[in-house]
């Protein structure tokens, strides 16, 4: 699940939110996703690099797949197909189309079997 901006106000009593608020959140939430994008890219890289170089067997190299995925999840994870050249809203289409799905899907899982065309 994605974190949620934690955006607190320069002044208790000023409206929310000021300019410097939404500074520091962005200042904070560019800090976050760079270090993330650098040390995915880093665990990726030796992972590859180990398995192709021979310093890593197939077992390893499945092993730290695994972990690497269970750390990092799918980059865009609600983007099930991210073609070249897509331009930010049709990622931001396909986000919304999929997360709705994902609610449909539950919603519809929930219900018992007779509401569902069930016997």
């Amino acid at each position: 699940m994605a974190r949620k901006p934690h955006i607190q106000d320069s002044d208790e009593h000023a409206p929310w939110p000021q300019p410097e608020d939404l500074r520091q959140w962005l200042n904070e939430e560019s800090r976050r996703v760079m270090k993330e994008a650098e040390l995915r890219i880093i665990d990726a890289t030796e992972l590859v690099t180990g398995f192709l170089t021979g310093h890593i067997s197939r077992e390893e190299a499945q092993e730290r797949s695994a972990e690497y995925h269970r750390r990092w999840g799918d980059a865009l994870r609600d983007v099930p197909e991210l073609k070249d050249g897509m331009t930010a809203q049709e990622i931001y289409a396909a986000q919304r189309e999929h997360r709705e799905g994902q609610t449909a899907a539950k919603k519809w899982a929930g219900k018992p079997s007779s509401d569902r065309g069930g016997r």
